[in-house]
C-alpha cells in the first residue's frame, strides 16, 4: 500500500519493455494463452503478456506475502 520507489519504478518499466520485446521477438505463442479472449484490438498482445508476467512476479514477491 505504498508507492514504488524511483528505482523500483525504473526496474518495473525496464522489465516491461524488455519482456515485451522478448515475447514479440520470439513470437511466443504460449504467451497469449493467459490473455483474455477476444483481445481488444487496441491492445498490444506482447505488452499485455509482459504485464501478466510482471503481475505474477510482483504477486509472488516477499513484500506482498501476508503472514497472519
Amino acid at each position: 500500500a505504498r508507492p514504488p520507489a524511483d528505482d523500483e519504478l525504473a526496474a518495473s518499466q525496464q522489465f516491461l519493455a524488455a519482456q515485451s520485446a522478448a515475447i514479440e521477438q520470439a513470437g511466443d505463442a504460449t504467451a497469449g494463452d493467459t490473455l483474455p479472449k477476444p483481445m481488444p484490438v487496441d491492445v498490444d498482445s506482447a505488452r499485455a503478456a509482459a504485464v501478466v508476467d510482471f503481475c505474477h512476479a510482483l504477486l509472488n514477491s516477499n513484500e506482498l506475502l501476508y503472514l497472519d
